[in-house]
């Protein structure tokens, strides 16, 4: 399938329209898919708080806190279904049809469709974790050496970070993160599977990745330059946010009446105009992503030999019974007024009651 800018302005124009008329939708199903981890998140701080004070109060009769696994698992448990249900929700309104927010606790309904919501996740997980694994590991061998040969900076001494040493640590990061984003644009090659998850129930989750990759393969610059191509808005973001959080910064951060009637509102406006702009942007790049993906994808393969099911709509449709050798026509030739369709026999008597009187 042909690609250019073109194409690429055409989508996401079409799909800006989309999510910008139905935002209020996408805003409600975007909170009801945040409440559940900000809820997991307030009890995993009050667990954690709760372990750790008798430890601030030099209690150590306890021992070490108890870990706050079980939030990991819950969150695996009620995101994987949430993220499958917000995806055919994207998909539904990607296609210009009308999308309800029951779709996205649909996963809910089923148990197939819950477990198969979870082994979508685990393979994105696994197949994230092989691509990241050797990337993470030199970043850990590169800053390991790094401050191996300059042990003084592990020091509390600030006079030991010198310019040139701030420069090869801030290379590093920059160098570090250039890679993470590149090998991120390769990795969303498999979030595209859950369009085939979407249009077929019985394929597998990892065939439906495999499908989506097999779509992308030797489009890996159109869709870096995809991607590239919503900097400005992120920037826009930044912008919006950073003018908001400015007569914060003004004011400064002390304890006086004045100063809060400037800090509030302000901190109030940045976390609204955030949330939208998140909102708005999250659903904009992944429908239009899923958007290049079906622009992308080969079409179905169909069986040589299938037919399409097609409905009687008319009696006058051949039987079921019929064979091919008999005629479709379920119809007799008419038989002329004038002439019997048995001729008599010549030994029959004649009716004398039609004949005419002498």
């Amino acid at each position: 399938m042909n690609y250019d800018a073109t194409v690429r302005q055409r989508i996401k124009a079409e799909q800006k329209a989309i999510v910008l008329a139905n935002f209020k939708k996408i805003l409600g199903m975007k909170v009801l898919f945040l409440l559940p981890f900000i809820l997991l998140g307030i009890l995993d701080v009050l667990n954690s708080w709760q372990q750790l004070a008798p430890l601030l109060s030099g209690d150590f009769s306890g021992g070490a806190p108890a870990g706050g696994n079980w939030t990991t698992l819950l969150q695996l448990v009620i995101g994987a279904p949430l993220t499958l249900g917000m995806m055919h929700f994207y998909i539904t309104l990607m296609r210009g049809e009308q999308a309800s927010i029951s779709l996205l606790f649909h996963p809910f309904t089923s148990l197939r469709i819950f477990w198969r919501s979870l082994r979508m996740m685990l393979t994105l997980w696994l197949r994230t974790f092989l691509w990241m694994l050797i990337p993470y590991v030199l970043m850990i061998l590169f800053l390991v050496s790094f401050f191996v040969h300059n042990p003084v900076l592990l020091s509390d001494a600030t006079s030991a970070w010198t310019a040139n040493l701030i420069g090869q640590f801030l290379l590093i990061l920059v160098v570090s993160i250039v890679i993470y984003m590149l090998l991120s644009v390769r990795v969303a090659y498999y979030d595209a599977g859950y369009v085939r998850l979407h249009d077929n129930e019985f394929i597998g989750c990892w065939d439906a990745q495999l499908e989506a990759a097999q779509a992308f393969r030797g489009h890996y610059a159109d869709l870096l330059l995809f991607f590239l191509s919503f900097a400005p808005w992120y920037l826009a973001e930044i912008a919006v946010g950073g003018l908001l959080l400015s007569p914060c910064l003004l004011v400064g951060i002390n304890p006086s009446a004045a100063s809060l009637m400037v800090i509030l509102p302000c901190l109030i406006a940045f976390g609204i105009a955030i949330i939208f702009f998140w909102v708005f942007l999250d659903s904009y790049v992944t429908m239009s992503f899923l958007r290049l993906f079906e622009h992308l994808a080969p079409a179905p393969e169909q069986p040589v030999d299938a037919v399409p099911f097609e409905r009687p709509n008319s009696f006058e449709q051949k039987p079921y019974w019929r064979t091919s050798d008999e005629p479709t026509s379920t119809t007799e030739e008419p038989v002329s007024p004038e002439e019997p369709a048995t001729p008599p026999s010549p030994d029959e008597p004649m009716d004398d009651s039609k004949s005419d009187p002498e």
